[in-house]
């Protein structure tokens, strides 16, 4: 009888009873109504990254578009983009090299006004190019797959590539011709040229706006600009301006950044005064509110 006593007690702790088996089907109802009403994470994330796919694949082909209607669909073409601006470049500096016999920093005029006039003509170019960009892409525009923001990146790619190839092929031609010992900070000089791209980047995407809605802008940006050559810091250094222009010219961005490429060709050169937080932060103001209003006004600006 013990026996049976103890068998009985134990099939009542071991074996569940009607009111477990009751608890067990409502917890697994719960689980399956958790399971079918929790949110779907993966189509969202999934959604995403075939937007930045199908972004970046339309910002090659933007990239080549580009590229052949400017160069051609030969290398030549790429080629001469890139030798008319060096050639340019190497023929200013000749011509004010007789003027400017001694260079404000070391020994080869060639290569200090290299270092300031590759940033000052990169801007120029790329800050004009995306000024025009709704205006010279509006066939390209009228399809909805394709956005001013992206046509945008695409010309300030291509743009920074060309000039990166140009300061290349200068500089070692200067380096071989005034048999300069060079050794470059490579970091700081590819630092500086992606500065002066997103200078040029925010400049041009401002002026895409304005050009649009205030086309007398367009003539007053121009004016603005004639005496960058001086005002940059392309023939003189920084410490070499009057101390009562200093204080002003110091907030021009350009200025500092071609500080940060002589800071990265020569060693001795003193960059203290550039601020990489000034810099950045006034690109990315002016870019993150240039492309919230051409986002906002895509239409508008396409039809104007």
């Amino acid at each position: 009888m013990c026996t049976a006593m103890i068998c009985q007690q134990s099939s009542k702790d071991t074996c569940p009873g009607p009111s477990y088996a009751r608890s067990s089907r409502k917890s697994h109802r719960l689980m399956e109504q958790n399971t079918a009403t929790a949110p779907q994470t993966d189509f969202p994330v999934q959604h995403v990254g075939a937007i930045r796919f199908q972004a970046s694949r339309i910002i090659a082909a933007l990239i080549l578009r580009e590229a052949s209607s400017r160069f051609g669909k030969s290398a030549g073409g790429y080629f001469w983009s890139i030798a008319e601006p060096a050639a340019g470049v190497l023929l200013l500096s000749i011509a004010f090299g007789f003027l400017l016999a001694k260079p404000p920093i070391g020994s080869s005029f060639f290569l200090f006004y290299t270092s300031g006039v590759v940033p000052l003509l990169f801007f120029n170019t790329l800050s004009n190019a995306l000024a025009q960009s709704v205006a010279s892409n509006k066939g390209l525009l009228s399809y909805p797959v394709v956005s001013i923001l992206e046509v945008i990146v695409a010309r300030t790619l291509l743009e920074l590539m060309t000039y990166s190839a140009v300061f290349v092929i200068i500089t070692l031609f200067v380096v071989q011709v005034d048999n300069i010992v060079l050794h470059p900070d490579l970091l700081q000089v590819i630092v500086a040229l992606l500065l002066t791209a997103l200078l040029g980047m925010a400049v041009g995407m401002a002026n895409c706006i304005l050009f649009v809605h205030f086309p007398i802008w367009r003539n007053i940006w121009r004016i603005l600009t004639r005496p960058m050559l001086i005002i940059s810091g392309v023939m003189f250094t920084y410490d070499r301006m009057p101390e009562s222009l200093k204080e002003w010219l110091w907030y021009n961005p350009l200025l500092q950044n071609i500080g940060v490429m002589r800071g990265g060709l020569y060693a001795v050169y003193n960059d203290s005064y550039v601020s990489y937080t000034y810099i950045i932060g006034v690109c990315l103001f002016i870019i993150a509110v240039s492309a919230a209003i051409i986002r906002a006004d895509q239409g508008r600006l396409i039809e104007q």
